[in-house]
């Protein structure tokens, strides 16, 4: 599954999105704070909820390049998810984000039952991943605003002195 997402920030602010989001799901899964300079090639366990269910998995991020890759791998009982992150800097201005994602279900199964449940998997993971995207250009907006606050704070007090 690919999905597209053009962003009018850059590609430094989108990839702070998922920085801090890769980072907190870490401090979340082991109570631990990790350096960014270690997360590629990083492993940890986690437990996420599924269907009303909770599911263990082993996470490696496979890639983290500032501005520009995040790729991880995610292994369960159940099967294993490959996540990928594509940022460039778009031509018309912005950034262009193409995000990948595979499922590979463990065990075999049969034809139908594969392409199915490979179906279905597909249209909740396309909404999931657009959620996903538009939390990331509510947060961009979030940290524009922030960063505003900050510099008018700062100038604020500098003319107070």
């Amino acid at each position: 599954m690919e999905l597209k997402k053009h962003f009018k920030a850059t590609p430094d602010e989108v990839f702070n999105v998922i920085e801090r989001s890769v980072l907190a799901s870490i401090e979340d899964a082991t109570g631990k704070r990790v350096s960014v300079k270690k997360l590629p090639g990083y492993r940890y366990k986690r437990t996420v909820a599924q269907k009303h269910r909770r599911v263990a998995m082993k996470v490696k991020i496979k890639q983290f390049e500032r501005p520009s890759v995040y790729e991880a791998q995610f292994v369960s009982n159940e099967g294993t998810n490959h996540i990928c992150y594509n940022l460039t800097e778009s031509a018309r201005g912005g950034t262009d984000l193409v995000y990948t994602e595979e499922y590979a279900p463990k065990g075999s199964q049969g034809f139908i039952s594969a392409a199915i449940n490979g179906f279905i998997y597909n249209i909740e993971v396309r909404f999931k991943a657009r959620d996903t995207l538009t939390y990331f250009k509510r947060r961009i907006e979030m940290d524009r605003m922030e960063k505003r606050k900050g510099a008018q704070s700062a100038a604020a007090s500098s003319e107070d002195e």
